[in-house]
């Protein structure tokens, strides 16, 4: 698990997405870190995004101080988790993360702001795409590469 290639924006998603798409392909080649031990194969690696059919909240938010949200295709968007049992850990989470937090700009400081059901509505699902190339549409697609 990691970020989509957007990253949500942040140049350290952006950055987070990009190491652990090359570890999972470096784990499944014999000696390039012989101390991980033997080699093994993710069987899927999966990017947190925003589809564009689910985010239209958080784009009028960001909007609103001049951002945009980054977002994927609606057929993009592979695994959507119901996350409503854990929304206060994951505001708990999210509201720690004091660099983010102090922006007046930033996401979580503008959710943070919402009443407390718009709140939870808009984070109750999490979405993910598959960063496997044979789930992804378009001529981008690599038929039998897999991550």
């Amino acid at each position: 698990m990691t970020h989509d290639a957007f990253g949500s924006g942040h140049p350290d998603h952006v950055r987070t997405h990009e190491v652990v798409r090359q570890a999972a392909l470096a784990a499944g080649i014999e000696g390039v870190r012989p101390a991980a031990g033997r080699p093994w194969r993710a069987g899927a690696v999966y990017g947190a995004a925003y589809p564009r059919s689910e985010s239209a909240v958080l784009d009028a938010l960001l909007a609103s101080v001049g951002k945009r949200l980054r977002t994927v295709t609606d057929d993009m968007a592979h695994v959507a988790v119901d996350v409503r049992a854990w929304l206060d850990r994951k505001n708990a989470a999210i509201m720690a993360h004091r660099s983010e937090t102090e922006g007046a700009r930033s996401l979580p400081r503008l959710l943070a702001r919402l009443p407390a059901s718009e709140r939870n509505a808009v984070m109750a699902t999490e979405y993910f795409t598959r960063l496997d190339p044979r789930y992804l549409p378009g001529p981008e697609r690599l038929e039998g590469l897999t991550v």
